[in-house]
């Protein structure tokens, strides 16, 4: 995986190029794979949060305050849409590692999506959200509400974008191989044994600190939460 110092002096026009096309194209698919990859940086070098540091350090350059605004209206929101159990994972795991940090816990900005990114990593290991699919699409537009149709008719056509073959899209056969590439799966935080042992591993320290906005939670969340604290 990308050694921090050598990924910290290309991630800030990385995540310009990725927050112009959030602004001005958003997808289904590109929010989720937005998210995998903010986890995915956050997960490098968990134990001395090198990670943590170079993602902040790069959203403030880009502009101070702007992660806290894009925490609160797009990426935990968008967090239980991400698909795979790897890229769960590394969700689950990053941004455990990120609301436990000292640069998250000591900023007024940040402080209140605490309970917010809590509830969200419960609902994901509860498996209560619904994951982004085309079959739930689908299943969305036949039960009916506008919003719903709407909704499912981006995740659809955007999952059908995914499914075009290389040659009926235009690509020549010899750039074939680089299709085969998305199916190569990355796990960012190989140490971590799965989802729940990581949520429990990271929050656990931080326990104390964490009191506050666990209660908060949902009562379903909250007992979930604290459940795998005493693990």
């Amino acid at each position: 995986f990308t050694p921090p110092d050598a990924l910290a002096q290309f991630l800030k026009p990385i995540l310009t190029l990725c927050l112009t096309r959030l602004q001005s194209s958003r997808t289904a698919k590109f929010t989720r794979s937005f998210v995998h990859y903010a986890a995915s940086v956050m997960c490098i070098g968990a134990h001395e949060a090198t990670g943590i540091t170079v993602f902040f350090d790069a959203m403030d350059a880009i502009q101070p305050g702007l992660l806290a605004t894009l925490l609160g209206n797009v990426l935990i929101e968008a967090m239980p849409t991400v698909i795979g159990r790897v890229e769960r994972k590394a969700v689950v795991v990053g941004f455990s590692l990120m609301v436990v940090s000292a640069r998250f816990q000591s900023a007024p900005a940040y402080v209140p999506l605490t309970a917010p990114v809590l509830k969200q990593l419960a609902d994901m290991l509860m498996d209560t959200t619904v994951t982004e699919t085309k079959a739930v699409a689908e299943k969305s537009t036949v039960d009916g509400s506008s919003t719903a149709v709407a909704a499912a008719s981006a995740v659809a056509t955007d999952e059908d974008l995914d499914s075009l073959e290389i040659e009926t899209s235009g690509y020549q056969a010899s750039y074939a191989k680089l299709a085969t590439l998305g199916e190569i799966k990355i796990d960012p935080c190989p140490h971590i044994v799965d989802a729940a042992n990581g949520l429990s591993q990271i929050l656990r320290p931080a326990r104390a600190q964490l009191a506050a906005a666990i209660q908060q939670l949902p009562s379903e969340e909250q007992h979930f939460i604290t459940t795998a604290l005493s693990s």
